[in-house]
């Protein structure tokens, strides 16, 4: 039997020129190690000092010359200027994103370099791209200690949002997002120049935050398929029934793209369908994801919302799996092996329980003598981890600590006293294998089932030593039960989270919204409120957002 498993898988700056800040730090990479971060963070600031004193010309004060130091800012505040909460985090989610900040600079930089572009001709025709270049300058870099007027700039830019009552962060985003590509297009449209129009730096939205979502209908009538492809910015998920409990955030992602059936009138001549079977998947990814978990829903005209604890992930595994003619597919996985462990091991255990298999020829043996049994625990292990190295070692290490934690029952097994066996196991955990029945044993246990392994004649039971059964059901292992991987080339892309926009309140339009972002300077988790920033703890910045988290940006690591 072959097993091709899938598994489903967060002071300002003194006479300083922004522009030339901004591209100083353009190819900081905001995931790039920290160590390494901080050496070019220091020399951007140590260039930039001494470039001030040579543009400006003055004189330290000790040596007879002074000259602005440029300080180092993590983040800004942004004040609130009435109910503009939601304007400033996804502001503060955005200035933390520092490929979209290049992109929108980019194309400005473009048309005043190459195209002689006034000022005011950028503040007529992109108005909200000027205001939020101005923005992104003094986000880490200061020239003005109050962006009130920089913030009322980027609001009236949106023209939907003028009033100043408190609106939804999502909606601002949308319209924002959607008033950046208008103003785009009208930039470009008047350039002429075919050869200024060739190297035109690309759309910063599509290119940061567009990935397509393919979509497969099959008429449940007629069986025909129907497939339609729509590039989209925001990766929208809902809290179902069946993740009332705490779950991972690519869990639910990674849900949102189960098969379904949807009304859909069939297109087939004389088919009068109305249903059909629709399969979503992604087929192109972007360098951003933005994910919004559907939170609020509405019946009888009453908007609620639900609180249901979610766990952000810090890096998320999408995994390209090629489908031979077809289009190229994009699943989701977490990064986090322990919650892996256990989720996998439940999607096995839900493959071989209830598939029939004959009991005829069990023995209920808790240890066969003299058999060899360890091919049935590497293939467990190998279905178990998708034969990915670094989850098999992260097991393998698991058990052992098991089995040494509990050598008083182990140990008599090897006739061994309990100082040796755990000698023995931590031998195993430097690349020793563990004995044969050993590791059947301590598989069983962490995992809380009966193993049933087949020696060539019979089954052999390999029940909990620690621990009583808690899974429903059995699972029968054999040599055969592989997983063929081995003409599949998948590549992998991390991406870590960047930003998280949180509400606290009832309602999307009232209530009050914050942000967590990771600064671009140094990796680190900052806490904004409005114009108070905060240095929280990072485990603390997950729990704080697993009931709160409503839009979380992504971005795709150059590791």
């Amino acid at each position: 039997m072959v097993i091709n498993m899938s598994l489903i898988k967060p002071e300002a700056v003194e006479t300083v020129e922004p522009p030339q800040a901004e591209v100083l730090l353009r190819d900081v990479d905001p995931v790039m190690p920290s160590q390494l971060r901080s050496r070019i963070t220091s020399a951007i600031f140590s260039n930039m000092e001494g470039s001030i004193a040579s543009r400006r010309g003055k004189r330290s004060t000790a040596g007879g010359t002074s000259f602005a130091v440029a300080k180092r800012v993590r983040g800004r505040g942004l004040p609130n200027s009435g109910n503009t909460c939601y304007i400033n985090s996804v502001l503060q989610s955005l200035c933390s994103t520092v490929v979209f900040k290049t992109s929108v600079t980019d194309v400005r930089d473009f048309l005043q370099n190459h195209c002689n572009a006034t000022e005011e001709y950028l503040a007529r025709v992109m108005p909200l791209s000027t205001s939020l270049c101005e923005l992104f300058r003094n986000f880490l870099f200061s020239t003005k200690e109050d962006l009130t007027q920089v913030l009322l700039n980027v609001k009236n830019s949106v023209a939907k949002f003028p009033s100043n009552r408190q609106e939804d962060a999502h909606e601002f985003l949308t319209f924002m997002l959607d008033r950046l590509k208008k103003e785009y297009e009208a930039a470009k449209e008047d350039v002429t120049d075919p050869q200024k129009l060739e190297s035109f730096p690309p759309e910063p939205v599509d290119t940061c935050f567009g990935h397509t979502i393919q979509r497969q209908f099959t008429c449940q009538t007629c069986f025909n398929v129907r497939s339609k492809k729509d590039v989209e910015t925001f990766f929208i998920v809902d809290i179902g029934d069946k993740h009332r409990n705490s779950v991972c955030l690519s869990d639910i992602i990674q849900g949102s793209l189960r098969e379904e059936i949807v009304d859909r009138r069939c297109s087939t001549k004389n088919c009068n369908g109305e249903k059909a079977n629709m399969m979503s998947y992604i087929s192109q990814i972007p360098e951003v994801f933005i994910i919004l978990i559907r939170r609020y829903s509405y019946s009888s005209g009453e908007q609620s919302k639900r609180k249901d604890k979610i766990l952000m992930e810090e890096k998320m595994s999408v995994v390209c799996e090629p489908q031979g003619d077809e289009p190229t597919r994009y699943s989701i996985d977490c990064l986090d092996h322990d919650y892996l462990m256990h989720r996998n091991f439940r999607i096995l255990l839900a493959m071989f329980h209830g598939e029939g298999l004959p009991r005829s020829n069990i023995s209920y043996q808790r240890v066969a003598d003299d058999v060899d049994l360890h091919d049935s625990y590497v293939s467990f292990l190998m279905a178990l981890t998708n034969q990915k190295t670094s989850f098999v070692r992260f097991v393998e290490k698991h058990l052992c600590d098991h089995l040494s934690g509990n050598a008083e029952k182990y140990a008599p097994l090897m006739n061994q006293t309990e100082p040796e066996f755990r000698r023995g196991i931590n031998k195993c955990k430097h690349g020793t294998s563990l004995p044969t029945t050993l590791d059947l044993l301590a598989c069983a246990s962490v995992f809380k089932t009966n193993f049933w392994a087949f020696n060539g004649k019979r089954y052999v039971k390999f029940p909990p030593l620690a621990g009583n059964v808690a899974e429903p059901g059995d699972i029968f292992i054999s040599p055969e039960m592989v997983v063929d991987f081995k003409n599949i080339k998948n590549r992998k892309f991390i991406y870590m989270l960047n930003s998280i926009v949180c509400h606290t309140g009832e309602k999307s339009e009232k209530g009050h919204y914050e942000s967590l972002i990771r600064s671009p300077l140094d990796d680190e988790w900052l806490e904004c409120n409005d114009n108070v920033v905060k240095e929280p703890n990072n485990r603390n910045v997950f729990i704080k957002s697993a009931e709160t988290a409503y839009i979380m940006l992504y971005t795709q690591s150059r590791e």
